[in-house]
């Protein structure tokens, strides 16, 4: 596990992008201006992040920290040249797609119903082959209460369907989605949702120690998630942990968590395809609020 004290000398923005290289049991901070949102493009060189206000969609890249802005909106993915994000206001949103490399021009691939917006920070992803994108879209009246639905919506002919109530879906497959929701209790758990069948199988159970929640698939089996718990450190303080499911063979021989932060609010936002390198979106909190 690495150690709290690795990340001790990092500013402390309101948020930042962090890469963790678990092999190394090295910690580095690749913004430090406010973000959300930061995602691994397929080449590991470029991180896609949302960051100020109005939000901005940006490409890092790692190796030389250049910035360049995209678009406005939360949420990006990639799939190739294509970035999608979620451009979202007080009053509408739309799921929005543009080339990377100039050949088309920023077009709305979905807009939500009367009544309904799209959950902007709560997940967008594309499936393997790019025919599908997973997203959450918060509507009135839903009955049972429950207003956030992760839905499909097939790019191909532009017809979406609802999966299933929750938040931060990600494909683990093309036919496998993880996501995590609130229970009737109001704890979280994390689900796999077959998307042939329906069947949903819950991975890390509600009444599992701490919040579970941002799942991100690893190599394999394996996926990564954040769990916020409530109790006393030597801080004095809540602690929030990066740990992982599944059968992963690491040379350390390591287990548990992969990351423990006191006083800090972390969720997993992507992972190399090894499950090497982690990238993070970090909450620092004030230690005196209750």
């Amino acid at each position: 596990m690495i150690d709290e004290e690795s990340i001790s000398g990092l500013p402390s923005p309101v948020h930042n992008a962090t890469v963790i290289d678990i092999p190394a049991r090295e910690v580095r901070q690749v913004t430090s201006q406010p973000i959300s949102d930061p995602r691994f493009a397929p080449d590991g060189d470029l991180v896609f992040l949302s960051s100020g206000e109005p939000p901005q969609i940006e490409r890092l890249h790692r190796g030389t920290g250049d910035i360049e802005q995209l678009a406005r909106g939360y949420s990006p993915t990639i799939d190739g040249d294509q970035l999608y994000w979620v451009s979202s206001t007080s009053a509408d949103s739309q799921i929005r797609a543009k080339s990377l490399d100039g050949t088309n021009e920023t077009h709305t691939v979905y807009e939500p119903p009367r009544g309904c917006l799209l959950g902007h920070e709560r997940g967008l992803d594309i499936n393997g082959p790019g025919t599908h994108l997973a997203f959450v879209e918060d509507c009135e009246n839903t009955p049972g209460g429950e207003t956030s639905k992760v839905e499909l919506l097939d790019l191909r002919n532009g017809t979406t369907r609802v999966v299933s109530v929750g938040n931060h879906p990600r494909f683990e497959s093309p036919t496998t989605l993880l996501h995590d929701r609130e229970t009737d209790g109001g704890d979280r758990e994390i689900l796999r949702q077959n998307l042939t069948t329906g069947r949903e199988r819950i991975l890390v159970p509600a009444h599992a120690p701490g919040t579970p929640s941002h799942p991100v698939p690893g190599p394999g089996d394996v996926f990564f998630y954040s769990v916020f718990e409530q109790r006393e450190t030597a801080a004095g303080g809540d602690v929030h942990e990066i740990r992982f499911h599944g059968s992963w063979d690491r040379a350390t021989g390591d287990s548990g968590p992969v990351l423990r932060l006191d006083h800090f609010a972390i969720g997993v936002v992507d992972t190399d395809a090894a499950g090497n390198e982690i990238v993070l979106d970090i909450l620092r909190q004030d230690t005196t609020s209750t």
